[in-house]
């Protein structure tokens, strides 16, 4: 039994965004895991590799890991160290929905070209917010979570009471800035601006 084209797209995704098993995308469809494996494979997709790049959660340093690991371990570390100052810090209160993060990768990916190691951030934190003036594309998982960092970082720091030289410090230290590969609202704030000319010097 031949895969459907209708479900081209979808099994495509469910492999390299959802890191299903080739075991898991033949059950859906009713097919062999063979059938899974050719059609991958023609479409360019290795699935020989077991193992993926990711980025480690704290330091951004590329390393390894199962797809499997991938799929049931949200943080990835490379050292000892880097999981102790994760947990010093503390954990990202941002948790994405899956549904919501394939629409915003499918709304995305019309307007940018998305790689499957690329992060769809949804500025605002409600994952069902797909305006695209409301996403970023960060480059791996591990730019994602800095962003998040810096920014609830940012946020402690107008709460706290600091005294002006302890404040100076923390600025100079975090004067770096986790940039998107993508911003949405700065794609629709320049089509807004051709709009605006347009209509201003019409041809």
């Amino acid at each position: 039994m031949k895969i459907h084209t209708d479900a081209y797209r979808d099994i495509i995704e469910a492999y390299t965004i959802e890191l299903w098993t080739l075991q898991e995308c033949a059950d859906v469809l009713h097919v062999s895991r063979t059938a899974v494996k050719r059609f991958l494979n023609k479409n360019g997709i290795d699935t020989s590799n077991k193992r993926i790049q990711v980025s480690c959660t704290t330091c951004g340093n590329t390393l390894e890991r199962t797809r499997k690991r991938i799929k049931t371990q949200r943080n990835h570390f490379c050292s000892t160290d880097c999981y102790s100052s994760f947990l010093s810090v503390g954990k990202s209160m941002y948790v994405q929905n899956g549904h919501s993060q394939r629409m915003a990768r499918r709304i995305v990916a019309k307007l940018f070209q998305l790689e499957p190691e690329h992060i769809v951030h949804h500025e605002d934190r409600n994952n069902y917010n797909n305006h695209p003036s409301n996403l970023k594309v960060f480059a791996n998982q591990g730019d994602h979570l800095r962003y998040h960092h810096l920014k609830r970082d940012e946020y402690a720091n107008k709460l706290t009471n600091k005294k002006s030289n302890y404040r100076k410090a923390w600025e100079e230290y975090h004067e770096f800035e986790i940039k998107p590969l993508w911003s949405g609202k700065e794609f629709v704030d320049h089509t807004k601006d051709l709009e605006r000319s347009a209509k201003k010097y019409p041809l």
